[in-house]
């Protein structure tokens, strides 16, 4: 019985450190998932290559919202593609993964000069593909800022460019027009 206390006693020393080994294991991969993430908003702050937004699904003219706004040749609005010369912007932030894809439930309106917009464009994102940011190491999660600028000429043709925003100029957006109803 006292080989079996003194032993017990023994221990005493070292049960906070056998304790802590799970907690700082824990503490560790918190810290490691928190790392896990890049910011490249802008730029990457740790010298990381930029994700580049590399395709961009086609938008269906038919998801695009309606214009009730009225212009003097349209007194009643122009339906799809709102006015003749019908401009707006929106921008994001939103993590791009390791595959390419955007983490959807990161994603951040950061300024939205066209609301209406906003859904339309989170549903594109689902299929939006990118070349993930990379070091060193090899590809990482990293989070961005994305601009799309929206732009409608006539009332059948829809433009849009979409990109990554930096502040090293070096990625070119993408420029697409669609035209029709088709999808």
């Amino acid at each position: 019985m006292k080989i079996a206390r003194s032993a017990g006693l023994a221990l005493l020393p070292i049960l906070p450190a056998l304790l802590a080994g799970p907690l700082a294991a824990q503490a560790a991969h918190a810290d490691s998932a928190r790392d896990s993430i890049r910011e490249c908003v802008l730029r990457c702050l740790g010298g990381e290559q930029m994700p580049v937004l590399t395709s961009f699904p086609r938008i269906d003219i038919a998801d695009i919202p309606a214009s009730s706004t009225p212009s003097s040749e349209h007194p009643q609005g122009t339906g799809n593609l709102g006015q003749i010369g019908m401009h707006g912007s929106v921008v994001y932030t939103v993590v791009v993964k390791t595959d390419g894809t955007a983490d959807i439930t990161t994603l951040r309106v950061v300024s939205n000069m066209a609301k209406d917009w906003d859904p339309v464009l989170r549903r594109a994102l689902f299929e939006a593909r990118f070349r993930p940011a990379s070091d060193a190491r090899g590809v990482a999660r990293a989070r961005v800022e994305l601009t799309f600028e929206i732009r409608a000429e006539g009332l059948n043709t829809l433009c849009l460019r979409a990109g990554v925003t930096s502040t090293s100029g070096a990625q070119r957006p993408l420029d697409t027009c669609f035209s029709g109803t088709g999808g």
